[in-house]
């Protein structure tokens, strides 16, 4: 019988021949002979050289009790060319939407030229003096920086505003949401904006006068009692109008001046450059539908298989008429990209209401490069 201190001394003895073995190394799989191939070691005087041959994939029996689990590689880093060729890539959108941002934001809130004003002489200025690509980029960042100081307070803030939405850009760039909608850029602007506002407010980021924005900038539901709906109502017609005058005149121009040989002129004539003219005529000639014609203006810019023609450009315009009334009392205060708001939604309400009520889709279908026809049967002859 096994006394008490052997007891111990034989499962010590256990304990330590199990930990020697669990340290020694473990023969791989991939190395034991088989029997298609074996390793063969060649030369005395130089490291051994083991050929195998690769296994056909094959999956255990249910009676196997052998498990061989695939080993799975650590992520690897992103190298550091493919950082740098992103922010090279992406680097001068980037500061072309915080330029104009905060451009606009200094015209708008320093200047007192008024948010339209500001945001279409940044947009006639980058269509002017730098390409398509960036000049849309500036555009962007023109539409948040319309804000005013009630919504956010400072010009520090108005910096912080153009980082974000350049990262909003960025954002719905690389997912492709919305391209080719009227308004576009504008939504952009205004939910870069409202993150700004709800952060400010909840986490007192970058706290101004005022301290805390109230929540009836976000939304004012007395603006929406029966006398004062009334009254919104009354104006609606005059709002879809202009909207609808606003999109004509913006694409007529890019239509008219586009074409020209001039270099000067057919930038003037881009789609930055007819939002821009169209927000700077529209302010100087009809200040009280400036509004509504800069909203129109961003319709217009609705790529050609979204609007294809004139009807649907008006249809698009009225529904935008109709959201700039509906958005009373909403986003008060001065809010960036409202207008823009507006645009978006028209354009996809009517797109889809047409697609509703079944109207035939007038974008273009790719068709198959190579047609066949069909070979006919020759029945056996009997």
């Amino acid at each position: 019988m096994l006394t008490v201190r052997n007891s111990l001394a034989f499962v010590s003895l256990a304990l330590l021949l199990s930990s020697s073995v669990a340290w020694l190394p473990r023969p791989s799989l991939a190395l034991l002979p088989t029997a298609s191939s074996s390793p063969v070691l060649t030369g005395p005087a130089f490291p051994a050289t083991v050929v195998v041959e690769s296994l056909p994939h094959s999956t255990p029996d249910e009676n196997s009790s052998l498990v061989i689990e695939d080993s799975v590689e650590a992520p690897s880093p992103v190298p550091l060319e493919q950082r740098t060729s992103l922010v090279l890539q992406y680097g001068p959108t980037a500061v072309s939407v915080w330029t104009g941002t905060l451009a606009t934001f200094v015209l708008n809130n320093v200047g007192n030229i008024g948010p339209i004003p500001a945001s279409s002489a940044v947009s006639l200025a980058a269509a002017l003096g730098l390409p398509e690509k960036f000049a849309l980029a500036v555009m962007c960042g023109s539409f948040a920086g319309m804000v005013r100081f009630a919504v956010v307070p400072s010009i520090l803030a108005g910096g912080l505003l153009g980082v974000c939405c350049a990262g909003m850009l960025r954002l719905f760039d690389s997912k492709g949401w919305l391209v080719g909608c009227g308004g576009r850029l504008g939504f952009v602007a205004q939910v870069a904006c409202t993150m700004q506002f709800v952060a400010r407010g909840s986490w007192g980021l970058l706290a101004a006068s005022p301290a805390t924005p109230s929540v009836a900038a976000l939304v004012n539901p007395s603006l929406y009692a029966p006398g004062r709906l009334l009254s919104s109502f009354t104006q609606l017609p005059s709002i879809i109008l202009s909207t609808i005058a606003g999109g004509i005149f913006m694409r007529s121009w890019k239509q008219v001046l586009g074409q020209s040989s001039k270099p000067v002129v057919k930038r003037i004539g881009s789609s930055v450059g007819a939002v821009g003219a169209t927000g700077l005529l529209g302010s100087a000639l009809i200040p009280a539908a400036a509004g509504p014609i800069f909203c129109g203006s961003f319709i217009g810019m609705s790529a050609p298989g979204k609007l294809p023609t004139l009807t649907s450009l008006v249809g698009a315009c009225a529904m935008a008429g109709a959201c700039q009334v509906a958005m009373t009392g909403v986003l008060l205060g001065g809010w960036g990209g409202k207008l823009g708001t507006a645009a978006l939604l028209g354009v996809v309400l009517y797109r889809g209401l047409t697609h509703l009520i079944g109207e035939p889709s007038t974008e273009l279908t790719p068709k198959p490069m190579v047609t066949h026809e069909p070979v006919p049967v020759i029945s056996p002859v009997q």
